[in-house]
Formats: C-alpha cells, sequence, structure tokens
C-alpha cells in the first residue's frame, strides 16, 4: 500500500473507532496502520482512540515504538519508564526501552546508551527467558562494548536466543519476527551460509518496511564486528536485502 494512501486508511480507522470497538478490532487497526503507514499517521489515530482503548498498556507500548520511529527518542523512553512504573515490568516493555537506548546510540555513540540499552536488554531477557526479543540484540551490543567478559556473555545470549526461537518456532510457525531474529543471529554467529538461507526467506516474507530497516540495521552492525572475508560477505547479503521490495511499505 502506498503511503498516498495513509489519509484514506486513516479516515476509515477513525471513523470505524467512532462507536462502540472491540479492542481486539483497535489493535488489528493499529498494526494495519502501523506496517502500512507511516508513523505520523499511527501517532494520530492512537490520538484518536477511546480513552479506555489509548490508556491501555499495549497501545502505550506501541506509541511509543511509534514515538520513537519518528525521531522523538527522549518521549519515547519516558513513556516506556512511566509505564513500566504504573503497569508493572514485562520483558517487551524492557526490550522496547533497550531498543530506544540502542537507536539514542546508533545516533550518539556515548557509551552511557549503549550501556543503558544493554542493561535493559539485560532486564528483558531475565524477566522472560522465553522472549526471544530482548536476548536477541544482546550478542552484538556486548561485543560492541568489548569489555572485559563481554564476549563470554555474548555466546550465552546468542544460545538464549537460539533456544527461545526454537520454542517459538514450535509454538507459532507464523510469528513474523521470528526468521529476521535467526537472520540476526547467523550474521552474529559469523555464519555466511546460514544468513544466506535466511535472508531468501525474510526476502519471500516482504515485510514491513520498519521491520526489514530495523533487522538490516542490526545485520550491519554484526557483520562489521566480523573478520574478513566474512564481513564483505555479511554485507554483501544485506546489500541484496535492500534491493527486497517489502510488501508493506511504511517510513
Amino acid at each position: 500500500m502506498a503511503n498516498n494512501a495513509a489519509p484514506a486508511l486513516l479516515s476509515f480507522a477513525t471513523d470505524y473507532t467512532g462507536g462502540p470497538i472491540q479492542k481486539a478490532v483497535a489493535i488489528e487497526l493499529l498494526y494495519t496502520l502501523r506496517d502500512c503507514t507511516d508513523w505520523n499517521t499511527t501517532l494520530e489515530f492512537v490520538d484518536k482512540l477511546p480513552a479506555d482503548l489509548k490508556n491501555s498498556p499495549l497501545v502505550k507500548e506501541q506509541r511509543a515504538l511509534a514515538l520513537s520511529k519518528s525521531g522523538n527518542h527522549d518521549d519515547a523512553t519516558g513513556a516506556l519508564k512511566e509505564l513500566i512504573r504504573t503497569s508493572g515490568d514485562t520483558s517487551e516493555r524492557h526490550g522496547l526501552l533497550g531498543g530506544r537506548y540502542k537507536k539514542k546510540w546508533n545516533i550518539t555513540k556515548d557509551p552511557a546508551d549503549l550501556s543503558r540499552a544493554i542493561t535493559e536488554y539485560e532486564n528483558g531477557m531475565k524477566l522472560d527467558l522465553n522472549d526471544y526479543y530482548p536476548s536477541s540484540n544482546l550478542a552484538r551490543l556486548y561485543r560492541t562494548r568489548n569489555r572485559k567478559g563481554d564476549e563470554d556473555k555474548a555466546r550465552i545470549s546468542a544460545s538464549i536466543t537460539l533456544v527461545a526461537c526454537e520454542r517459538a518456532r514450535a509454538r507459532n510457525s507464523t510469528d513474523e519476527w521470528l526468521n529476521p531474529t535467526l537472520l540476526g543471529a547467523a550474521f552474529d554467529a559469523g555464519d555466511v551460509g546460514k544468513a544466506q538461507e535466511l535472508a531468501d526467506q525474510v526476502g519471500e516474507g516482504g515485510p514491513a518496511v520498519w521491520k526489514l530497516d530495523t533487522t538490516l540495521d542490526d545485520c550491519r552492525i554484526a557483520a562489521q564486528l566480523c573478520e574478513e572475508p566474512r564481513r564483505t560477505e555479511l554485507l554483501d547479503i544485506v546489500a541484496q536485502l535492500e534491493k527486497v521490495p517489502a510488501a508493506k511499505p511504511n517510513s
């Protein structure tokens, strides 16, 4: 769906939520706008939701994600911290908070932001070892920080990620983040053959642009941490995926 269709889709979604609405329907509309339009449109939709839906923890998580993706990293960080304070810890919330610090570190290169990202991902991993999202980010961040003991921590978090992914595949074969996560793990391991295999699968899936961009950002970082010739071989796979036409445009 082209981005010029965003106003029409927002109008439909907003009209649809103008009266009584089931929470499940609102969430599906939110995910559709998130994956098919732009982040400002997503924020506009969330802000027009009825108060009970707008203030639900899941919607607040998605609003924080949209804030960060639209460039409002500090607002997103504050919103997630407040959500954790008022609604409790979850692996997802700490993972999202880690992602905001990781995004900030990508911009600032401030070691403090890198350490904050690691801390939040660690917090999320400890809360739920079956949730591969927090642990999947840690190996490359440990290796980037490169303190004493970080390489051992990287290997442990990578193992936790693979076990969690195997469990997720057994429980839900349609998990759209599974192959991108395994692709990142293959890059972390410097496994060119496995990375190529998974890249083909990810490309065939036609991911939303924002999801593909997130995956490729992580793969570039992991590739740069490898020695030659694997670094160049892995970056060639990234270049291949950059040419994949996404099924669900976003910006």
